[in-house]
């Protein structure tokens, strides 16, 4: 098991929410390496509430599409949440993607306010090295080689009523 170090300020300013603790535990079953890379896998994000919460991504498993999730009232994410705790994705190095998953606009649950995004390898997505186990079991790869790649932050990025730091996988062509 990777450990990945993440600060709650770091967080703060990159998912747009000033009070969270993230355990930064790294699985192996959010994606897998053909070249051994030890960055990918998911991560355990508490939002700090301890409450049920639900959210939608707006980008789904998308590397290369900076995303956001973003918080809604109760099941079912058909009123937004007053004020809602809407958050970007994230690079935790120049290189590591945190990815927002599951699917585009599909409203889901975080069970005591605890998510599990990916963690993605730029270079290796780029280079058409890593593959995401998607949470149907299925895989997901980029499909054509690059040059390599790197993760670019987003400001500004619309999400929800508002905007917010996010980030994606840019890769050289």
């Amino acid at each position: 098991m990777v450990r990945i170090g993440i600060i709650v300020g770091l967080l703060g300013i990159g998912f747009g929410i000033g009070s969270l603790g993230c355990g930064g535990r790294a699985h192996p079953a959010g994606g897998h390496p053909e070249g051994g890379h030890p960055d990918g896998g998911t991560i355990e994000y508490d939002g700090g509430s301890g409450q049920n919460s639900f959210w939608k991504d707006t980008d789904g498993i998308e590397p290369e599409s900076a995303g956001c999730h973003v918080e809604y009232a109760a099941a079912g994410c058909a009123v937004a949440a007053s004020p809602g705790r809407n958050f970007g994705e994230k690079c935790l190095t120049g290189d590591v993607l945190v990815e927002t998953n599951p699917g585009r606009g599909e409203c889901h649950l975080h069970p005591g306010d605890i998510g599990h995004p990916y963690t993605v390898p730029c270079n290796a997505w780029c280079k058409n090295l890593y593959v995401i186990t998607l949470p149907n079991g299925s895989p997901k790869r980029r499909g054509t080689a690059s040059a390599g790649g790197r993760c670019e932050t987003i400001a500004d990025h619309k999400c929800g009523d508002g905007a917010v730091t996010s980030a994606r996988c840019l890769c050289s062509e």
